[in-house]
This record gives C-alpha cells, structure tokens and sequence, in this order.
C-alpha cells in the first residue's frame, strides 16, 4: 500500500491577486481624495486679493512704525493682554483698530476699536477664548503737531491655561 503524505494547499492565482491589488490602490486613492476634500482651508484674510492690492499703505505703515523711538508693547497680565501705545511720542489716536488672529482657525478672529486710557494702555481680555497662538496687529491713525501718520505693529503671542505668554 503506497500512502501519499503530500498536502494539498490551495493558492490564488494571479489574476486575482491582480484585481485584489488594483482594488486596494483604488480604495486607497478614493479615501485620500476624500479626505482631502473635507479638509477645511483657512485664509487669514477672506477678501485677500484686495488687500494684497492694498499692500503698499501697509508697507508705509510698517515703515512709519519702524521709525518709532518707543515701539509698543504687548505684555501679560494672566488672561489679559495689555497694549501700551506710546502717546508721548505718536501725540492723540485719531483712529485705529486692533485685529486678533487665532492661526489654525479663523473663526475665533476678533476684532475691536484701539481706544487707550490716558496713559497709553489697552486691555483685552482673552477670557473664554481658546488655547492656541494668536497675532494681534494694530492699525491707527495719530496725530502730532496738525500732522496724522498710519502706523502698523504686529506681534504673535501664545494663549495657554496660565495665561498669554511670548512666543
């Protein structure tokens, strides 16, 4: 009696193997334009191209700040961020507006009007905001002497649990 230990094991073939690949890389590359497609895209600014055309009064801006004495400061007070614009040297703010930018979602942006006590400060709280980096950039109008200037100042800063720290 001959016996035949040989074990029979079943394989696919490769025409299956084949489709079973091409299905893998096509699900795959489905998921992945999927998720792509969901994401969603923050632009610091919504109306972009017109302030892109605008960008040369921001750059006398920026120059007219850079040739400040004093510039402002921006400091911590826990939650709060205090702003010191400094009066002495810019004479009375005729107008001006502080923009605060949360950088990885712009629907926490705010924005509201620079209006500084006597001495120079400003106060903002960042009570219930949320925990992330943030740019605040001040843009007003001072006036000194019958003459009104535009300035422009920014600066990045971290909101944490413990309070607003430098970044």
């Amino acid at each position: 009696m001959i016996q035949n230990n040989s074990k029979q094991t079943k394989s696919i073939g490769w025409g299956l193997r084949v489709i079973i690949l091409i299905s893998a890389f096509l699900i795959l590359t489905l998921a992945l334009v999927f998720f792509a497609f969901s994401q969603k895209v923050d632009l610091v600014e919504s109306d972009y191209y017109a302030k892109g055309l605008d960008y040369q009064k921001h750059i006398d801006e920026s120059a007219n700040y850079s040739k400040l004495q004093s510039p402002i400061e921006y400091n911590s007070l826990g939650k709060t961020l205090q702003i010191k614009v400094p009066l002495k040297e810019l004479g009375t703010i005729v107008s001006g507006k502080v923009k605060l930018y949360r950088l990885s979602d712009s629907r926490s942006d705010f924005e509201i009007q620079l209006s500084t006590d006597s001495l120079g400060f400003q106060l903002i709280s960042f009570s219930g905001k949320a925990f992330s980096i943030w740019r605040a950039s001040i843009e007003f109008k001072a006036k000194l002497n019958d003459s009104v200037k535009s300035y422009y100042s920014e600066k990045t800063f971290r909101y944490t649990p413990a309070g607003i720290e430098k970044y």
